[in-house]
């Protein structure tokens, strides 16, 4: 159910696209990840496209939930970890960590409080979007401190092509 007074927005896969596009061109001169981590379940998707177009074939999905349910503004619970993830590849290894939309960041901060503990030899982020309405509610801070690619900042309730709403 969605509330009638937040703004839905709806990303095609072009949109998808575009926005993969550009942060894979960013990448590229920045430098490319050996590893890609896909925060389930959003994150696995773009995660995947972006290992096409970069060609990076190491993609490990690390299972993180804090929401209730899939509704407008779900109860949020504290995150929880799965474990079906290989830490120890971690070591020394430059590590992007990909998910859809960030939204106060609490659980993107979860997963790299976990990653940092294994010593990478850096941890950088990524998402199709940031939604400024929940972002600027939870956080003080910019949110380019914690998401080092960004497809676009958006406020309201966002549709993925992938998501069934």
């Amino acid at each position: 159910m969605k509330d009638e007074n937040i703004s839905v927005i709806k990303f095609s896969w072009d949109d998808i696209d575009n926005i993969i596009d550009g942060i894979t061109t960013i990448l590229e001169s920045d430098g490319l990840p050996e590893i890609i981590i896909a925060i389930a379940r959003g994150g696995m998707i773009p995660a995947v496209i972006l290992s096409h177009k970069t060609g990076i074939r190491n993609i490990q999905i690390f299972s993180i939930q804090e929401t209730v349910d899939d509704t407008v503004n779900s109860q949020k619970l504290p995150p929880t970890i799965g474990e079906n993830i290989d830490f120890k590849t971690f070591e020394g290894k430059r590590i992007l960590i990909v998910d859809d939309i960030i939204g106060s960041g609490s659980t993107l901060k979860a997963v790299i409080n976990v990653i940092v503990t294994y010593s990478p030899k850096e941890v950088k982020t990524m998402a199709c979007c940031v939604n400024l309405l929940n972002w600027e509610k939870d956080n003080y801070g910019r949110c380019e401190d914690l998401v080092d690619y960004i497809g676009k900042k958006v406020e309201g309730w966002v549709v993925f092509p992938w998501e069934n709403n």
